[in-house]
């Protein structure tokens, strides 16, 4: 189903202020408004009255995994993606379970500091 509307003209018809115009354009902007985008074994567009359906091919349907990665400004920080059927359902943050630990060592006559990673 496609829809095109002319321009209106002043004092010509069809105007707004007909009913079955009206309710035509009305007709095509709520499909506009209701606009569902997901994956499906085929890449197409359905239109109805009730909306506007995008399909695209989902070539990693079968990919169901949580990505992890510690944060590289704060290590005590990770990010965790979730992949459920090839699509992101969630992004999460968390404690990574890893800190820096500060050590002092002597050698001769000086002290020289060193950062450690840590499990915490």
């Amino acid at each position: 189903m496609s829809w095109y509307f002319s321009e209106l003209q002043k004092g010509s018809t069809p105007t707004l202020l007909q009913a079955g115009f009206a309710n035509k354009v009305l007709k095509a902007l709520n499909a506009l408004g209701n606009i569902t985008i997901a994956p499906d074994s085929d890449d197409r567009v359905e239109y109805s009255d009730e909306g506007v359906y995008i399909y695209y091919k989902n070539t990693a349907q079968d990919l169901t995994t949580e990505i992890s990665m510690v944060d590289p400004d704060d290590i005590t920080k990770k990010v965790t993606i979730t992949i459920e059927n090839g699509m992101i359902t969630a992004v999460t943050e968390g404690s990574s379970g890893y800190e820096t630990k500060s050590v002092e060592i002597c050698e001769g006559d000086s002290t020289a500091t060193y950062d450690f990673v840590v499990k915490s």
